[in-house]
């Protein structure tokens, strides 16, 4: 079975020039080897190696099999690849949804694409972003998946975020069924950098809190000790008028 939907929307003459078949769940997709070197230093080390072993000049297709790739994935890539290497895609290609920025790092990463890969990351790091501004739907269990999988894949910038939402979050009563103490994903430094960011947060959290009541103390105070004053001179003006009235008029 042949699939080649990334290919509809180029010329048919540049689809028939197709000299590399990659095979994801026994479905055949052809494709350019130098579109996919593009992208990919590790594919391209395979397409020269095969091209210096094989002296033979024949028009036939190198074959590439992907064990363990799932043919979406396999699909989503090559359209990423085909948008981004030629002239005749007219949009710049976008991720949809966590769930496939996270599947296509992990291809990316195993394929060394690394433009690929920083897609996904500042993909990911947008939605880190956004949970973080919005605690009500933050999903601490995505947030953790997206640390395991920027450590495995080096998205250093990922990482950081992460570990900024998970250590802000930490006071906010998340942590009581040790979702993320509990997970073998995250190294042990990573736990620690969020272990001692949350402690900072908590102090900075808890001065912040104090200086607030020392304010709202203060400013009571002032207004209380400015109404006390207005009224003791009511008083004393009162007090002067009583005595003007007491006293024997002159003759």
């Amino acid at each position: 079975m042949t699939k080649r939907p990334y290919l509809d929307n180029l010329p048919e003459q540049f689809a028939q020039l197709a000299d590399v078949t990659l095979i994801a769940e026994g479905v055949e997709l052809p494709a350019h080897q130098a579109i996919l070197a593009a992208n990919s230093p590790f594919f391209g080390d395979i397409f020269l190696s095969s091209s210096e072993g094989n002296k033979d000049t024949s028009r036939s297709r190198l074959r590439c099999p992907l064990p363990g790739d799932k043919l979406d994935d396999v699909l989503t890539v090559l359209r990423y690849c085909y948008q981004y290497c030629t002239l005749f895609s007219s949009s710049k290609p976008r991720l949809e949804s966590a769930k496939d920025a996270c599947s296509l790092a992990r291809f990316a990463h195993k394929y060394d694409m690394q433009a690929l890969l920083k897609e996904c990351e500042t993909f990911l790091t947008t939605k880190a972003k956004a949970a973080e501004a919005s605690h009500d739907s933050l999903d601490i269990t995505s947030v953790i998946e997206w640390t395991a999988l920027a450590e495995e894949c080096g998205m250093t910038q990922l990482v950081a975020h992460c570990e900024l939402v998970m250590a802000k979050s930490w006071d906010l009563g998340l942590w009581q069924d040790s979702r993320l103490t509990d997970t073998n994903s995250i190294s042990r430094a990573c736990l620690l950098r969020i272990l001692r960011a949350a402690q900072h947060h908590t102090i900075a959290s808890e001065q912040r809190m104090q200086q607030m009541v020392v304010n709202r103390y203060n400013s009571f105070h002032t207004g209380a000790s400015l109404t006390c004053h207005a009224g003791i001179n009511d008083l004393i003006k009162w007090q002067q008028a009583q005595q003007v009235v007491d006293q024997p008029s002159a003759l």
